[in-house]
C-alpha cells in the first residue's frame, strides 16, 4: 500500500510560510505547511517503507526529488543486507574508492540501518555535522 508522505516535524516553521530549501539537496521548493494535503509532497505516492524510513531521519521537509530519490533508495534495498563482514563488501554497491580511501555509499548507510553521527559523506538520514556545530557555539 502507498500512501502519502507526512513529516512530523512538518509544522516547525510558521503557517504562512510557502517555501523553503530541502533538507536534503538545498533546493527552494514550495511547501504549505499549514496544509500538508496542500503541499507538493502530497502529490508524491511513497511506499510503507520508505515513509517509516523518512520518519526516522533528522529531515524537515524534502523536495519531491529527494522523496522520490529515497523512495528509490529504499527499493533498492529490498533483498539486500546489510554486509556481516568485509569480503561481502562490493565496490560500487557499498563503497568507492576516492584517492585510495574508502567511501561509504548512501546504500550502505541505509543497509547499515541506523546513523552513526559522524558526519559521513553519504549520510542516509540527514544528519549534518556542522549544523550541530553551529548550534553549539
Amino acid at each position: 500500500m502507498r500512501r502519502n508522505i507526512f513529516f512530523p516535524n512538518h509544522h516547525k516553521v510558521m503557517d504562512n510560510q510557502t517555501g523553503q530549501n530541502c533538507g536534503r539537496c538545498g533546493s527552494f521548493f514550495q511547501c504549505n505547511k499549514s496544509a500538508v494535503h496542500a503541499c507538493a509532497c502530497s502529490l508524491l505516492k511513497l511506499s510503507e517503507d520508505c515513509i517509516k524510513f523518512l520518519k526516522g531521519t533528522k529531515y524537515d521537509c524534502l523536495c519531491n526529488n529527494c522523496l522520490q530519490h529515497h523512495e528509490e533508495l529504499v527499493q533498492k534495498a529490498v533483498g539486500l543486507s546489510f554486509p556481516s563482514n568485509p569480503t561481502e563488501l562490493e565496490e560500487g554497491l557499498h563503497y568507492y574508492i576516492e584517492n585510495n580511501n574508502w567511501v561509504f555509499t548512501e546504500l550502505y548507510h541505509f543497509l547499515r540501518g541506523y546513523c552513526c553521527m559522524n558526519g559521513c559523506r553519504h549520510c542516509a538520514y540527514g544528519f549534518n555535522k556542522s549544523k550541530i556545530k553551529m548550534h553549539e557555539d
